[in-house]
């Protein structure tokens, strides 16, 4: 999400609308970020193939470019604020939050709305208070989303654990399977393991394949099949770039061990 990005504001559009009951609409991609607080009501959102039910009390982020759909499903009131930032990102994606503790969000947007005013989109109060803002959501989504984080991460490492001999694992399908995209999947796996889900499928090979060259049970190109490895040029480059030897010196070196 963008609050764990670094982030520059560089103007900000602070509104109040009340909506009713409404179909669903399709919002194009707009030149700004807005991130708003859910007074009342409930609204769905569909972008980036999920679906969000903002209700009483959540917070909505829409990046930059993002489109989509919004459908007012109960009438309500929001708190708006549309912003710019000096950073430019290609991996920001559409959010809910729900806050532990709303009325603190509440308080803020509150006494932010009453300050602005058209021209003030520069205004050190208000950019102070939405920095604020920013601040308790940023505490927010690290606190509530580390736990599903890590779980998530730790589902995507058994699974590499499980069936690294599957020649169709990829970031793509990892990324597919845990419906979140392959940039988000790189940064949450990195951060989780310290490693990219990359290089952890190949060292989880390597390793596998380590094991299998040093029973002698097997030819190189069937420990190469065996540990997801579809071409024997390939499995020996990175066999040679992680170990330092080729395969077949890596098991000759057991052979004459024994």
């Amino acid at each position: 999400m963008f609050v764990d990005k670094k982030i520059t504001v560089t103007s900000i559009s602070v509104l109040e609308f009340d909506f009713w009951k409404k179909k669903a609409s399709f919002v194009n991609g707009r030149t700004f970020h807005s991130l708003s607080y859910r007074v009342g009501g409930k609204v769905n959102f569909d972008a980036n193939g999920k679906n969000f039910v903002s209700t009483e009390g959540t917070l909505t982020y829409i990046p930059k470019g993002c489109s989509y759909t919004t459908e007012y499903v109960e009438p309500g009131c929001t708190y708006c604020v549309d912003f710019t930032i000096a950073e430019e990102y290609d991996d920001l994606l559409p959010e809910l939050m729900t806050p532990s503790n709303p009325m603190d969000f509440l308080n803020l947007y509150t006494e932010l709305v009453a300050r602005f005013k058209p021209g003030r989109e520069n205004d050190l109060h208000c950019m102070s208070l939405f920095y604020e803002i920013l601040s308790r959501a940023r505490g927010e989504y690290k606190k509530n989303h580390s736990c599903f984080s890590n779980s998530r991460a730790k589902k995507i490492k058994d699974r590499i654990d499980r069936d690294f001999s599957d020649q169709t694992i990829s970031v793509a399908l990892l990324a597919k399977e845990a419906k979140i995209s392959e940039v988000y999947l790189r940064r949450e796996f990195s951060s989780t393991f310290g490693v990219s889900p990359m290089a952890y499928i190949k060292k989880v090979r390597i390793e596998n394949a380590k094991a299998q060259l040093r029973t002698g049970l097997f030819s190189v190109t069937e420990v190469a099949l065996k540990c997801g490895f579809d071409s024997i040029s390939y499995f020996s480059y990175e066999f040679h770039r992680a170990v330092g030897v080729t395969p077949k010196e890596y098991a000759a070196k057991f052979e004459n061990d024994e």
